[in-house]
């Protein structure tokens, strides 16, 4: 058994699985772009919701307008709050649905909670055998993905579940530990899949299968190509479109690989990892552009890549130490990045010029390495120990609205918030806690003790 303090620096990578990874935002916020499209994203995102780890489109924004931000005590008014257990995995919610993955006893369960009163509306229980051989949860790490109808799904061990939304039922299932050869790893399989058209994509990390990454078919389960030999990260994958050609960019334990989306075909890929004991490459990349953004930490920071029309590379700036998220959301507004630092530097909140790479600002906190998404001109920030805080976003200067002068939930807190309707979901290892957002809405409370 390791020790806790050789660990307590080193959680690089449990979140990224979970949350765990984590993150990406939007170069615009919502309020600069142009009103007719600001109005038609409004739209689209409500009815949509935030289906994924990093939000509507991937990127930690939503689109969503108008919120209330001014409240009576230093916290918005508790819509409810219900229990639930272990794990590092994130809320994703759509209208009539919010979806948690947790684990209670020896089962894990992929549970539906009703949004205006945190109702159980249906479980998905399995068992499970994982623990966790160092000081932490025994999973479940990964956040599921809501697709239409489906509810996308991976257990510490390994079981991808694709389940109705409608019920709860089983619509096929792959137990990939089974399937594929398992390769060590620090902790159980937790990075988060994605949806990319008729496909699945997940970082397996299986390399001696050169299944590192794997692709399924979205509506019955089957293998359509897998890739690399290098092990699992537990970031987040992104797709985008770059000079006509769509791509997946994957941060691996090793660094960032660039995938052709259809087939499994390597493009390029960017080596890149912390040097330091028992540390997992495990935030999520954004693209902006024709240009992918990845951090990583302690210590090797953020690089910002040129992705060139012949489909190669280009490296256009690197810094080191300055930005070196561990595991925490990153988010892009106006051509500027914000995140957090890892623990070893000083787990402070950063303003970084994307064009140059320079820093514009710290802000020190006892946020330490919060979790964070953007919207209505703010970003909303969930702390490592369970404060709530509100940043207008501003480049020039740290602008903080409002911090929780207690926690809002017991920490550790490592789970990305989720936004959807004006409601705000967040959840340690214990409770999953909703914040009504909406102007002019009747406020109702729960009374489940945290």
């Amino acid at each position: 058994m390791v020790p806790l303090s050789r660990m307590l620096h080193y959680f690089t990578w449990i979140v990224g699985a979970a949350c765990l990874c984590c993150s990406s935002a939007c170069r615009q916020n919502a309020s600069h772009l142009p009103t007719e499209e600001r109005h038609e994203r409004t739209r689209d995102f409500a009815s949509v919701g935030w289906p994924t780890l990093n939000g509507p489109d991937g990127k930690n924004v939503s689109y969503e307008q108008n919120l209330r931000w001014s409240w009576e005590n230093d916290r918005p008014e508790e819509l409810w709050k219900v229990k639930v257990g272990t794990g590092y995995g994130s809320p994703v919610a759509v209208p009539n649905h919010v979806i948690v993955l947790h684990r209670l006893g020896n089962d894990e369960l992929v549970e539906s909670f009703h949004p205006e009163t945190g109702e159980s509306q249906w479980q998905f229980r399995y068992p499970t055998t994982y623990s966790c051989e160092y000081d932490y949860s025994n999973g479940p790490y990964s956040t599921p993905v809501i697709d239409g109808d489906r509810v996308y799904a991976v257990g510490a061990e390994g079981q991808l579940h694709c389940l109705a939304i409608a019920d709860g039922s089983l619509v096929w299932e792959r137990l990939l530990q089974d399937d594929f050869q398992k390769s060590e790893q620090l902790f159980c399989v937790g990075a988060s899949p994605i949806v990319e058209g008729e496909l699945i994509i997940f970082n397996l990390g299986s390399v001696k299968d050169d299944a590192g990454l794997v692709a399924f078919d979205k509506a019955n389960g089957e293998t359509r190509w897998a890739a690399t030999n290098y092990k699992a990260g537990y970031a987040t994958p992104v797709a985008a479109t770059i000079h006509g050609q769509r791509i997946v960019f994957v941060v691996t334990y090793e660094g960032l690989v660039a995938i052709e989306s259809e087939t499994g075909k390597v493009l390029w890929d960017y080596q890149m990892k912390s040097n330091m004991a028992m540390t997992v490459n495990a935030t999520s990349p954004i693209v902006d552009d024709d240009c992918v953004i990845m951090s990583t930490g302690p210590g090797p920071g953020t690089v910002c890549l040129r992705v060139l029309r012949d489909g190669q590379h280009e490296e256009k700036w690197r810094i080191k130490r300055g930005l070196d998220s561990q595991y925490s959301s990153m988010i892009l507004v106006d051509g500027h990045l914000y995140g957090f630092s890892s623990l070893l530097n000083r787990g402070t909140f950063r303003c970084v010029d994307l064009a140059t790479g320079d820093e514009r600002w710290q802000y020190a906190s006892n946020l330490r390495r919060g979790q964070a998404l953007a919207v209505d001109d703010r970003i909303v920030v969930l702390g490592e120990f369970g404060h709530l805080a509100v940043f207008d976003i501003n480049s020039r200067e740290p602008s903080l609205r409002s911090i929780t002068e207690d926690s809002v939930l017991n920490p550790p807190c490592y789970s990305a918030p989720a936004l959807a309707n004006g409601l705000l979901y967040l959840r340690n290892e214990e409770v999953l806690l909703c914040f009504d957002l909406r102007s002019g809405v009747a406020q109702k409370t729960s009374g489940v003790d945290q």
